[in-house]
């Protein structure tokens, strides 16, 4: 995880081991003069205008980075790599797609570990004020989290633009003034958490039983995660296993099948149970009764 050698630190005043580090366009900007001795910019902007400036950054090589006191804050769109990005404060490794934001004064120390791409926005409090933000005082840091509408708009403004082309400018201004009016307000999956968004999308799912009770695989295709990584997510963020989840649904379903005229046969195709006595066994451990004997006692 932790590379021998040197770290490379940058302050306010751009100073890195006695040496200033000369950029035209960013250097008055902390993150990105500091990216800009490790990393290569694909592409720049220092026009768009509601922000200070916005680099798409690419870089395949080991080793650290910190950013001290910087002077602005940062949204960081993991948009290639990643997964050998170390956060030293989350003590957590990056990912695909991964979001960060950065508020201004925040220190943050990385250890860097082969490929990464990501788009970098950086912004000020002042450009907040202006958006009407709600949090002026200062954004709320986030280290690792995924939303997906950001994230779709941090590719078309990294792919589907071009940033030196004034026929695409108004569009990339409207673009940067949504992402950062819906940083306000989004609901974001953390690197510990799963949102709430995304849990009830998965209990949906769930919920669909007669297209068949999804197996952990299919879940995790719908949250963009590994089946490993999304139980995981699960049971931190709601105290219970996609198992548990997924049997309580299929048994509140049951009974309320109970209640009418079905047979158990029919009951547990419907409820996404592979045969009637695995729907038996399932109700028994559930409920410390067999359905036939729910039934009786609480058939109307």
């Amino acid at each position: 995880m932790t590379r021998k050698g040197h770290i490379d630190t940058y302050d306010n005043d751009g100073n890195r081991d006695g040496t200033k580090y000369r950029n035209t366009d960013f250097n008055d900007l902390t993150v990105a003069r500091a990216l800009g001795r490790v990393s290569k910019p694909v592409k720049q902007s220092g026009v768009v205008s509601s922000i200070k400036g916005m680099v798409l950054w690419e870089r395949n090589s080991d080793g650290p980075v910190n950013y001290v006191s910087p002077n602005h804050h940062t949204l960081s769109l993991y948009l290639g790599g990643g997964s050998g990005t170390w956060s030293c404060e989350k003590k957590a490794w990056g990912f695909a797609d991964a979001i960060c934001l950065l508020p201004q004064g925040m220190d943050t120390r990385w250890e860097h570990n082969g490929y990464v791409k990501n788009l970098h926005v950086y912004f000020t409090d002042n450009d907040l004020f202006e958006l009407n933000w709600q949090h002026v005082h200062s954004p709320t840091p986030i280290i690792y989290a995924r939303n997906t509408l950001l994230h779709s708009v941090g590719r078309a403004l990294a792919y589907e633009l071009d940033w030196l082309d004034a026929t695409d400018q108004v569009t990339i201004d409207h673009l940067t003034l949504a992402l950062l009016s819906h940083l306000s307000v989004a609901d974001m999956s953390t690197a510990g958490k799963l949102s709430s968004g995304l849990i009830k999308q998965l209990d949906e799912r769930m919920r669909a039983l007669d297209e068949g009770a999804p197996s952990v695989k299919t879940l995790a295709a719908i949250a963009n995660l590994s089946p490993r990584h999304l139980s995981r997510l699960y049971k931190e963020s709601t105290n219970t296993t996609l198992m548990q989840r997924q049997r309580l649904i299929q048994i509140e379903k049951s009974k309320a099948m109970l209640q009418e005229a079905d047979s158990l046969l029919d009951i547990a195709k419907a409820c996404g149970f592979s045969s009637q006595s695995h729907f038996s066994r399932a109700f028994r451990q559930g409920t410390g009764v067999t359905p036939l004997v729910w039934r009786r006692i609480h058939r109307i």
